[in-house]
This record gives structure tokens, C-alpha cells and sequence, in this order.
């Protein structure tokens, strides 16, 4: 069957197998790399993203810290 689709887009089996597994490898991450929003949740994504950053103390005293590579 894969050999006969393969044929059918009149392409060799392996280029058949690799184009078959990159567009299976894009459908997957699909939703990693492309979302939609109505355009309600656009503006409040958007707000949110310009929105000033929080102050997280913890993250600033780790920030602080001298790596693991460092000591």
C-alpha cells in the first residue's frame, strides 16, 4: 500500500516516507507553533503579552545566584 502511494505521487518510496513523516511531524506540533484566537481572546493575549512584567523576588534572587558552572 505505501509503495503503491508512493507511485500514485510519483515519487521514490523513500521520499514518499520522509515527506509522509514531515508533514506527520507538522500536523503534531501544529498546535505548538499556530493557534487561533477570536478576536476577543486576541486582545486580551495581546494585553497581556504588553502588559509590564511581574516582580517575582524568587526568580530575582535566583537570578542573583552564581550558576552551577560558576561555583
Amino acid at each position: 500500500m505505501i509503495a503503491h502511494a508512493a507511485r500514485v505521487r510519483r515519487t521514490t518510496l523513500s521520499q514518499f516516507m520522509i515527506q509522509s513523516s514531515v508533514d506527520a511531524a507538522q500536523e503534531v506540533l501544529a498546535d505548538r507553533t499556530r493557534f487561533v484566537l477570536s478576536p476577543d481572546a486576541w486582545d486580551k493575549f495581546r494585553r497581556l503579552l504588553d502588559a509590564p512584567p511581574k516582580a517575582i523576588p524568587k526568580l530575582a534572587a535566583l537570578l542573583k545566584e552564581k550558576s552551577v558552572f560558576e561555583r
